[in-house]
């Protein structure tokens, strides 16, 4: 048997969880908008991957357009955003 043709599935079947993965550049973050009335809710806007929001929990950025599938990746650029300071 060739080495091309052998079996090359996995020798231990292990489950997996599909999240989002961390970018550590490649877009400017064109804004962060705090909420005035409640500390430590803030939004960031980027000029290619979308919005975010800040998870003091986990303390990371979560993505608000994760749910944008591939073909209409070109909706993710972000011009700007605001925060309504009557609902936190």
């Amino acid at each position: 048997m060739s080495m091309l043709a052998q079996d090359i599935s996995p020798v231990n079947s292990v489950s997996y969880e599909w999240k989002s993965v961390p970018i550590v550049g490649g877009d400017f973050v064109d804004g962060i908008v705090f909420h005035p009335e409640t500390p430590g809710i803030r939004y960031c806007c980027t000029d290619m991957e979308g919005a975010y929001r800040w998870d003091a929990v986990s303390c990371q950025w979560m993505p608000l357009l994760d749910w944008i599938s591939l073909d209409e990746s070109n909706l993710q650029g972000v011009e700007s955003i605001a925060i309504d300071p009557q609902n936190p």
